[in-house]
Parts: C-alpha cells; structure tokens; sequence
C-alpha cells in the first residue's frame, strides 16, 4: 500500500518541521545544533539535520530523535507531535487524531484516541483491541505516574506542616513576651492609660494565641496528609514488586536537608518524620 509506505517519510517531514520550528525559536544554527549533537555523543552531520528540516528524510531513527530533542532542551514528544501548532496529527498511516489525544497516547496517558470513548464501556475496542491488555500495557507507565505524584505530595505535606509550625512558633513567643510585659504592668502607677495598655495587650497575646493554635490545626492537618501520601506510597511500591517490577528510587530531599523517603522500604517504620511526630525508629 503506497500510502503505508510513505508514512515514515511523513513521520520525518513532522519531526523536521518541528526540529525548523523550535531551533529558530532558540536562535540556535544548523551548525550549533551540530556540535550539541556532538557534545551528547551521536554527531549528525549538517546535511542530514538540514534535509530533515526541508522534508527530505526518508525516515528518522529513535536514536536521532532521542539527541535531537536533547540538544534542543524539549521532551521528545515535541518534535514527534505538533503540540500547539497543528490541530491533528498522523499517528499511522492514514490516521489523523487530535494532535493532544495522539500526545497522550505516546505519554501513556489514554488509550489510542479512536478507542478511548470506548475503553470505559466495552471488553473489546472497535478495531478489535483488548481493553485489560491496554490497561497492563499502561500498568507500570500509571503506577510510576502516581508514584512521582505521591512523592511530590508528601513533600509538599511535609514542608507545608514545617512551615505553618513556624509560624506558629513565632505566634506562641510573641505571646509569652506579650504576657510577661503585662506580668510587669502591676508594679507600675495605675491610671487609666496603665489600663488601656493592658486592655491592649491582652487582647493582642489572646489573638496571637489562638492565630497560633489554629496554625497547629492545620500543620497537624498538613501532617495527617503526608502520612496519608506515605501509607499510599507503601501500598504502591508494595504493588510494583508485586508484579515482578521495581520500584522507582526514593529521590533525596535537594541539598540533602530535611526529612526524606528513605525509611519507607522498612517494615518497623510506622510513620515519617515530621514536626510534632514522632520520628521513625532509628531517627534521632
């Protein structure tokens, strides 16, 4: 079937444009695109990169799309979809789709875009397509997904609660200050200006302390989630060697400062390492 045929010429002609379209936007020359593809240890010649750009290509490797995008800074995906640029893509041979399903189904997002509507309703696609086949498919593309999710969850949880009991603490301080210099208001002459500060400042500290009350609410509230995102985390991981996989690594905290994951893999660990909590066994 021609059309069949000319469809990895297509492919490349898309992924050239694209490769035109975002080097310009860089300000970047065919020549330095060159020596970035150099730098990353795949050297393409200028003559390749430059019939690519005019449509000229045959066909593209994995290999060259992969260098390429990495030279530009741009995920893969760009160069292979026209995200923003075009309406619809080819993504087989004479199939055109909305160019961000076709995005999603390349990210394992959703299913291919002519069987989505269907893969909540049926056993079986209309192409023939086996729904339970695409879901294990997608299995470890959606398991990872959520993994990254509950991480960032869980520090957010956690720097949310460290930063709210700051802030408390400083409440509480303000209001012992503003308590022992009420203490001292007695040893001084009463008059009614004596009494307005004092009026005054009890108000204050009674604000400042029920500010930081309900700032420890709410750092036990941001703690209550990050345990919730830890127990999820545990259950996931737990899931993935399940099914003869392995788990993505527990990335440290940046800088190395702060509490992290590492605990999570240890059955005699109950629960992180927060302000309030208790730590883990082990941590001091």
């Amino acid at each position: 079937m021609q059309q069949s045929e000319d469809w990895p010429t297509r492919v490349a002609a898309q992924v050239g444009q694209q490769l035109a379209q975002i080097r310009k936007e860089r300000g970047m020359s065919v020549l330095a695109l060159v020596a970035r593809c150099s730098e990353l240890g795949m050297p393409l010649d200028r003559s390749v990169i430059a019939k690519l750009e005019r449509g000229l290509r045959q066909s593209l490797t994995l290999a060259e799309l992969l260098v390429l995008a990495r030279a530009l800074n741009v995920p893969p995906l760009r160069l292979v979809f026209p995200v923003g640029t075009a309406a619809r893509a080819e993504v087989l041979p004479g199939v055109e789709v909305d160019t961000w399903q076709a995005a999603q189904w390349f990210t394992g997002h959703e299913a291919f875009p002519a069987d989505a509507a269907a893969i909540d309703d049926d056993d079986a696609w209309s192409d023939g397509g086996d729904v339970e086949q695409w879901r294990q498919g997608a299995m470890p593309v959606t398991m990872w997904r959520r993994h990254a999710d509950l991480v960032a969850r869980w520090h957010q949880a956690v720097q949310d609660a460290a930063a709210i009991r700051q802030t408390a603490e400083r409440d509480r301080r303000e209001t012992e200050r503003i308590r022992r210099k009420l203490a001292a208001l007695p040893n001084l002459p009463d008059s009614g200006g004596e009494r307005a500060l004092g009026h005054a400042l009890r108000k204050q500290a009674d604000v400042l302390e029920t500010r930081a009350q309900e700032s420890l609410r709410w750092a036990m509230r941001s703690e209550s989630n990050a345990l919730d995102a830890e127990e999820e985390l545990r259950e996931l991981r737990h899931d993935i060697r399940s099914r003869g996989l392995l788990p993505p690594p527990l990335a440290a905290k940046a800088g190395g400062l702060g509490p992290t994951l590492d605990h999570i893999d240890n059955p005699a660990s109950v629960h992180i390492f927060v302000p309030g909590l208790d730590a883990p066994s082990g941590t001091s």
